[in-house]
């Protein structure tokens, strides 16, 4: 997360009544702490400062107040991702991608790496067919370099426009 997006969750988390000032600068520092990444979320729940659904209820929130501050290029880099097109092409709800969103996370501090659609399936808010579908409509925001095989994200540019690999520097037309 970003500063920004920090700042603006710990706010949320006090507003909600859901942690206190003195936790939030204890997970706070934690973070500050840490060798790795580590979400802001992801250490109140795990110091049991709050539960996962004040996580979601803090996530919520969070998104509808950061939701008009994102600047163009943060909307496209959301808009391709499995969840916000789940949403977009209305498979599922927005809480329903929040709820496996969580579930990834409890998973994942056990060990266990699913996806967001295995979730969703095995939850039954989406069908294979569905994950499927969007799984072709993000593969359409994929280019692969005809050098090397790597393969990026297309978050803008005009088809027939040309980019060079960052890996092997051949050239790369966008919109094939």
């Amino acid at each position: 997360m970003t500063s920004r997006e920090d700042s603006l969750f710990g706010r949320i988390a006090i507003d909600l009544g859901l942690v206190k000032e003195d936790q939030l600068r204890e997970a706070l520092a934690e973070q500050a702490r840490s060798d790795r990444a580590r979400l802001l979320g992801a250490i109140l729940v795990e110091k049991g400062h709050i539960t996962e659904e004040g996580l979601r209820q803090i996530l919520l929130a969070q998104r509808e107040k950061l939701a008009p501050l994102k600047s163009g290029r943060e909307r496209r880099q959301e808009d391709a991702s499995f969840g916000a097109i789940a949403v977009k092409e209305g498979h599922i709800a927005n809480e329903d991608l929040d709820r496996a969103l969580v579930e990834q996370f409890r998973l994942a501090k056990r060990g266990l790496f699913l996806k967001v659609g295995e979730i969703l399936v095995k939850n039954r808010k989406m069908t294979e067919d569905q994950v499927l579908a969007v799984l072709r409509v993000q593969q359409n925001r994929f280019v692969t370099c005809p050098g090397c095989g790597s393969r990026y994200r297309v978050l803008e540019g005009k088809p027939g426009l040309v980019v060079p690999c960052k890996k092997c520097g051949k050239e790369i037309e966008l919109g094939k």
